[in-house]
């Protein structure tokens, strides 16, 4: 009923009401129908009665939620005085200040768990590791140690996106445009590109951060960032002076531009060490 948008004569066979409703109203083009919150729950009331067990439904990808009150709204009015039934939504941070309003406050009838990125270079390369296993191929021959930490850094430790990353490096071994998952700029475009359709990626703090530095600031960014991770700040200036002299930058210039950026959080200085910050 609910695939045809047709009911039979015969409705001996189905006691629940939502199937009829929804496929009378779609038979008539009534996409607008009000679909009783009250039938949806005697049907789910004749489910946990017929089978006496209780249920756990699952939500992924809850932020689709956060961009529809009234489904949200729905959930509550169903579920909030249905016995038997359990809700798990999974979803980012921006799900929960629309679920406080909606159920207000959320943690009266939701517990929050909060599952952040992994911290661990480790804990990444487990991620990148384990589904290469299953298909009975070795990261050694496919990925240099190397680029863990970079997917790691790109990534900010979020699962999602290292396996995004992941999938289009394999992606390119599959087709035979490369022989190794080696990082390159096309594969950050097209991660890039396919973040974008599912999220804001302009409104991370480094990023936030970075839209706001003048001109000057961008090229001491460009120039302390050249050897990421692998140069001090004294080799740095001397491979600049080397080359320029001190026509772009003074030493005592650059050097308070590294201060200014490493106090607003979009470099690290460790162990002497200029690492841009990704998260």
């Amino acid at each position: 009923m609910v695939n045809t948008y047709e009911v039979p004569d015969d409705k001996t066979f189905c006691p629940f009401l939502f199937p009829i409703q929804y496929a009378k109203a779609m038979q008539r083009e009534n996409y607008n129908a009000q679909l009783s919150d009250q039938n949806y729950k005697n049907d789910l009331k004749i489910i946990s009665k017929e089978v006496n067990r209780p249920f756990i439904i699952l939500f992924d990808e809850g932020n689709i939620f956060a961009k529809s009150r009234v489904h949200l709204e729905k959930l509550r009015n169903i579920f909030m005085n249905t016995p038997g039934f359990m809700l798990v939504l999974t979803g980012t941070s921006d799900l929960f200040p629309v679920m406080d309003e909606v159920f207000s406050p959320i943690i009266r009838q939701f517990k929050k768990i909060n599952v952040r990125e992994f911290q661990n270079v480790s804990e990444s390369e487990d991620c990148i590791k384990k589904p290469l296993e299953k298909l009975g191929l070795k990261i050694e021959d496919l990925l240099n140690k190397t680029y863990i930490k970079e997917i790691h850094d790109l990534s900010g430790g979020r699962p999602y996106e290292i396996q995004l990353i992941c999938h289009f490096l394999f992606r390119r071994l599959q087709k035979k445009r490369a022989k190794q998952m080696k990082l390159d700029l096309n594969v950050l475009e097209d991660v890039r590109r396919e973040l974008e359709t599912s999220q804001d990626i302009t409104i991370r703090p480094v990023l936030q951060k970075i839209r706001k530095l003048r001109r000057k600031q961008f090229s001491a960014i460009n120039l302390l960032c050249a050897c990421d991770g692998q140069a001090a700040f004294d080799q740095l200036w001397g491979l600049e002076y080397l080359f320029y002299n001190d026509k772009r930058w003074t030493k005592e210039s650059l050097y308070n531009e590294l201060l200014f950026l490493e106090n607003e959080g979009i470099l690290l200085i460790n162990n002497n060490l200029i690492k841009f910050i990704w998260r």
